[in-house]
């Protein structure tokens, strides 16, 4: 699978969308930040991370990939410069550069059943982060702009 990599299209990988969180403590991507999240839980409080949502075939959660990797999350494609939102209340853990995913920043969110998952989003823009880590963020805050 190719993705659309323009000024016009970029996608924004990852984004935790409403339903969705992703476990990555088993791939190894930011251990540290992730834990098994009771599936019941999550889509409580969440939204999606950008106005006008319109999923692409970029690219879904669950998905096999070529290389027989399942695919943790969903590919959205967007307009270089698009507002990129929490989708839930939280914290930022993390803001910087990913070899795979370029600048991310990611957000702890708590459920209600007092599990914390944490929500990822890639390929913004490098100056165009407008979040700090340890920053409080609630859902719809923005936190960057895709790049």
């Amino acid at each position: 699978m190719k993705y659309i990599r323009n000024k016009f299209v970029r996608p924004l990988l990852f984004a935790l969308i409403a339903g969705l969180v992703l476990n990555l403590s088993f791939s190894g991507i930011f251990p540290q930040f992730f834990k098994k999240a009771n599936a019941a839980y999550v889509a409580y409080g969440f939204s999606y991370p950008i106005d006008d949502y319109e999923k692409e075939s970029l690219g879904n959660f669950g998905e096999d990939r070529e290389n027989g990797v399942f695919h943790l999350g969903n590919d959205i494609g967007k307009v270089a410069g698009t507002a990129v939102y929490a989708t839930a209340d939280g914290f930022v853990k993390h803001v910087g550069e990913h070899t795979n995913f370029g600048t991310v920043v990611l957000v702890e969110h708590e459920l209600p059943n007092g599990e914390k998952v944490v929500s990822l989003y890639g390929h913004l823009r490098r100056k165009g982060v407008r979040v700090s880590e340890g920053k409080k963020v609630h859902r719809g805050d923005t936190l960057g702009y895709l790049g």
